[in-house]
């Protein structure tokens, strides 16, 4: 249901929709076990997404931000 909400929603733009997306680590470094990736509407100001990630499920620290923008 969520989902087909959040889908609507984007739908019923008729303008281009910005987005803007950032992820950010457990810990400073080279030792952050996970990741945490968000996705805001800019024009709302409203959380799309939002994606945790554990750095050894994706090779390590380095792809933890592309993963969860995928």
């Amino acid at each position: 249901m969520y989902h087909k909400a959040r889908v609507a929603m984007l739908q019923s733009d008729n303008a281009t929709t910005l987005l803007g997306g950032d992820g950010r680590a457990d810990s400073p470094g080279h030792s952050a076990k996970y990741g945490t990736y968000t996705l805001i509407k800019l024009s709302h100001n409203i959380i799309l997404d939002l994606q945790l990630v554990q750095s050894n499920e994706v090779g390590g620290i380095y792809n933890m931000e592309l993963e969860g923008l995928k």
